[in-house]
């Protein structure tokens, strides 16, 4: 299934995979394709991953 995104001059927007999500919730953001800020990662953005999960 191809993963759509919006995207623009300045930002990439795509969705996570159910595999890239479970990394971020076990704080495991190293085997994840994509870079992520680890400060992009606040606890609303933790807590909401763990409820779509």
């Amino acid at each position: 299934m191809e993963r759509k995104g919006l995207e623009s001059e300045r930002l990439l927007l795509k969705p996570l995979s159910f595999n890239e999500l479970l990394h971020i919730k076990e704080n495991d953001i190293n085997n994840i394709e994509i870079i992520i800020d680890v400060e992009a990662i606040s606890d609303s953005v933790y807590l909401a991953i763990k409820k779509k999960l």
